[in-house]
């Protein structure tokens, strides 16, 4: 079977996701229970989605994990939008109003504006296994 990588739910608790060891992230409605997407990302044989969340504001998910990517897609559409890094992120966040995007990995921390995909900052030396923006971005 599959074993499931990283879950997570929205503050609203309406989608719920499953992030999973064979590079897809399964999407569930949790007012009916019932599957509302699935996204497949296309990765080697072994890569790994670690990590996945949720801009309700931007209508976006994010996965990263060892693909190499950080790939945003539209929760719409189930469409990739863009790839953001070539680097084995292990775990990524959206800010508040879902206009940035910030990633950790070894003891790198980037923060992307979603709209455009370009870096806005890189911080070097940051020991963290996470990353999240305050309530107010």
């Amino acid at each position: 079977g599959t074993r499931a990588a990283r879950s997570c739910s929205s503050t609203k608790a309406t989608p719920a996701s499953r992030a999973a060891y064979a590079g897809t992230m399964h999407l569930w409605d949790l007012n009916t229970g019932k599957k509302a997407g699935v996204f497949t990302c296309q990765y080697p044989e072994g890569r790994v989605v670690s990590t996945v969340a949720y801009s309700e504001k931007a209508k976006l998910a994010v996965t990263a994990g060892t693909h190499q990517h950080i790939c945003l897609w539209n929760l719409e559409t189930g469409q990739e939008v863009r790839k953001l890094a070539h680097s084995n992120y292990a775990q990524a966040s959206f800010s508040p109003d879902g206009k940035r995007l910030a990633g950790i990995f070894n003891e790198l921390l980037r923060v992307w504006d979603v709209e455009t995909g370009k870096v806005l900052f890189g911080i070097d030396g940051v020991k963290a296994f996470c990353v999240a923006f305050s309530p107010d971005g």
